[in-house]
């Protein structure tokens, strides 16, 4: 798998380019993952309206698990404040965009099966605009044998899964001189559900990429 530096530690921020929907998700700081912590959605919007945040949208405070909510700003300079706000880490909560609010994913066929992800990222040539590859990695099924699982590849070996800027995601690429087959995903991102991958990934445009 290749992860871009800039991406190592997730998403900082929304840039003035992405189009929104502008969310952040909270969770509350915990020692012990199974003390069984939680978040109510109504309660942590009281806890909102208390400490006088603002340029959350209407109903935008909503309950996305045991220990954590979902919160919507209606601009992404609202979403990017509230992520360094003293009063979070004073109460102990943790709050991150979630990645697949800011990448879109696509897959590429015909990888050689011996490259690593490194050499195909700094093979693949994209549109000018579209930034760099942010996360590249093989597509993988999940194979159940005698009670253990593992992540195998595909018998498409050649096929990759990268990860694009949300605002970037370009009609074709290159690798090399040649111009592998390009599916771009309008789906967010999903990790580890390489065998739905297929089913939801959609035929990009007919317009060709000319390198």
């Amino acid at each position: 798998m290749y992860t871009h530096p800039s991406f190592a530690e997730g998403p900082k921020g929304y840039s003035k380019y992405d189009k929104g929907p502008f969310i952040v998700h909270v969770s509350r700081e915990v020692s012990d993952p199974s003390a069984g912590t939680s978040i109510h959605a109504l309660k942590f919007g009281l806890f909102l309206h208390q400490n006088k945040f603002s340029h959350i949208v209407k109903d935008g405070v909503k309950s996305v698990g045991r220990n954590r909510v979902s919160v919507e700003f209606s601009n992404a300079q609202a979403a990017n404040e509230f992520l360094s706000n003293q009063i979070l880490t004073l109460t102990k909560y943790k709050a991150v965009i979630p990645t697949f609010n800011i990448t879109r994913m696509s897959l590429v066929r015909g990888v050689p099966v011996d490259w690593s992800m490194e050499d195909f990222v700094e093979s693949l040539e994209l549109p000018i605009g579209c930034g760099e590859v942010l996360k590249a990695r093989r597509l993988n099924r999940k194979n159940i044998m005698e009670g253990t699982v593992e992540w195998v590849p595909t018998q498409s070996a050649h096929d990759a899964i990268i990860n694009l800027p949300s605002t970037s995601l370009p009609n074709g690429c290159a690798l090399g001189n040649s111009q592998p087959d390009f599916l771009q995903s309008q789906v967010k991102m999903l990790e580890d559900l390489s065998s739905l991958l297929l089913s939801i990934v959609a035929p990009c445009s007919e317009l060709p990429y000319r390198p």
